[in-house]
């Protein structure tokens, strides 16, 4: 409950109220007559009450109505005017029902601010939670990318060269199991956006065929590694959507990863997509563990397992398929899953709106040939040390001709001894971030042209609008992998005509 007013102001209150009436009572008597001297002090008892509660108003009625008697004048009542006793007594009785009647209403005025400062403060205190989550999710993603790019990056360098068949198959688990670390942080971070609203999506149109040609790709080291047929039936003709490419491929992604997950070695997932009129589908199917009647109506829940002790077969949060849920229903589309008990598989089905009578351009965003970067300058600016070094050789191997500096300061003096055709700096250093370094870079005349890419382990989609509005020309999330990188300075330096 809200702290009752102040003595002084309960005081002031009464003090006020009184004069107030007993003022309006000289100055109006010439109108209402004996009527002006009770009529204000009962006005007076109202204000009392509704202004400072019940208790003002009672000591209003106590103080208002002897000073209303004293004003009115002593000596016997005039003929045909009402007694003075009986205009004290109507008085008091019009006057507490109002005294109550006002008390009640300041009451409610107060419990009502109480409730609306308790409201304020819970949701400053909601917002105050929601940041904390949000930059301690920052933090970190940051934390555990910046490490796994230098893992991801050194990996695929070694699976380039010569390697037993021995070294190849370790090459292949560390690049696996690093690209489940960095889908699993991409899972949590997008679950919070989901639930809060904050999901952003990319507008683009979206050939289905190719991003769930990417998606079965991406998991079939996965899938060979447990002995899984994989198989993908697709048409020949485009099956376009309007959405967000990347997300679309994480759909993908987290029902095909699911699916390899619960099924057993030796065992079958096909992916398909087709249209069906005004819709495309996409099906992954799997001849695993299959689902319970019981748990089927909860399966896009987050943090729910069907199998959740600690003696479960397979691991994970629960988060994949409540991801799923989220992106498809932001593309205004719906996703199912069908099992015909335990042992039996799943069927999971996406079903999104088709693009229908639109032209469809490739973007080669499949391409996997070797990016050249022959004859080509560029300047790398990272502060750690190992990422630094990696980024330099895997461009290096590409026929760029690389330099890479630790900070802004130092980059500075390297484009002014040597203008490189493509800069690739990192967001977080000390002293002078990457977002001020391109900021300055981009108001200087001489150097406004050079394309900036940023490598960063702030990943968030705010993190990628603050990129590209301080001027950099793409953001890569680490951790990359050198072609992908590589393709981006491509488009930066010689954009498609």
């Amino acid at each position: 409950m809200e702290r009752p007013k102040s003595w002084t102001y309960w005081t002031t209150t009464v003090v006020a109220s009184v004069s107030t009436a007993t003022l309006l009572r000289l100055l109006l008597n010439p109108i209402l007559g004996e009527r002006a001297v009770f009529l204000l002090a009962v006005l007076a008892v109202a204000l009392s009450a509704h202004l400072a509660g019940l208790s003002a108003g009672v000591a209003t009625i106590v103080v208002a109505i002897p000073v209303a008697a004293v004003v009115s004048g002593p000596g016997p009542a005039a003929p045909g005017t009402t007694p003075e006793w009986v205009q004290m007594a109507l008085a008091i009785s019009l006057a507490l029902p109002l005294a109550y009647l006002g008390g009640r209403f300041n009451r409610l005025v107060r419990e009502l601010d109480h409730a609306l400062r308790r409201e304020r403060a819970a949701r400053a205190e909601a917002e105050r939670a929601n940041r904390a989550r949000d930059e301690f999710l920052a933090v970190l993603s940051h934390e555990l990318r910046s490490p796994l790019n230098a893992i991801v990056g050194w990996a695929h360098v070694l699976k380039g060269q010569d390697q037993k068949a021995e070294a190849v198959r370790a090459i292949d688990t560390i690049l696996r199991n690093a690209d489940h670390q960095v889908r699993l942080m991409s899972d949590i971070a997008d679950l919070s956006r989901g639930i809060t609203g904050k999901l952003v999506l990319e507008s683009g149109q979206v050939d289905i065929r190719s991003a769930l040609d990417q998606a079965v790709d991406s998991v079939r080291l996965s899938a060979d590694a447990r002995r899984i047929h994989l198989q993908l039936v697709i048409p020949e003709t485009p099956l376009v959507v309007q959405g967000d490419g990347a997300r679309l491929r994480q759909v993908f992604w987290n029902l095909l990863s699911n699916a390899i997950k619960f099924s057993p070695p030796g065992g079958s997932v096909q992916a398909s997509a087709a249209g069906e009129g005004n819709s495309v589908i996409v099906k992954v199917a799997d001849t695993g563990q299959g689902i319970g009647a019981e748990f089927l109506p909860y399966v896009f829940d987050s943090f729910r397992q069907e199998d959740a002790t600690r003696s479960r077969r397979q691991g994970g949060l629960g988060l994949g398929l409540a991801i799923v849920r989220h992106i498809t229903e932001a593309h205004g589309g719906a996703v199912d899953a069908r099992s015909e008990g335990s042992g039996k598989g799943a069927v999971f089905t996406v079903t999104l709106p088709l693009c229908t009578g639109a032209s469809f351009e490739a973007f080669g965003e499949g391409d996997l040939t070797r990016p050249q970067l022959a004859g080509l300058k560029v300047l790398i600016v990272e502060d750690d040390a190992d990422s630094r070094e990696l980024v330099v050789r895997c461009l290096g191997d590409l026929g760029a001709t690389v330099v890479g500096v630790s900070s802004a300061a130092e980059a500075r003096l390297q484009i002014s001894r040597q203008r490189p055709d493509a800069i690739v700096s990192d967001i977080g250093m000390p002293e002078e971030d990457g977002l001020a370094f391109v900021r300055a870079l981009k108001k200087q005349p001489e150097h406004r042209g050079i394309p900036a890419i940023a490598l960063t382990a702030y990943a968030s989609d705010r993190d990628r609008q603050d990129a590209l509005e301080a001027g950099y020309f793409e953001h890569v999330a680490k951790p990359v992998q050198p072609y992908h990188l590589a393709r981006a300075i491509v488009r930066a330096v010689r954009p498609p005509s």
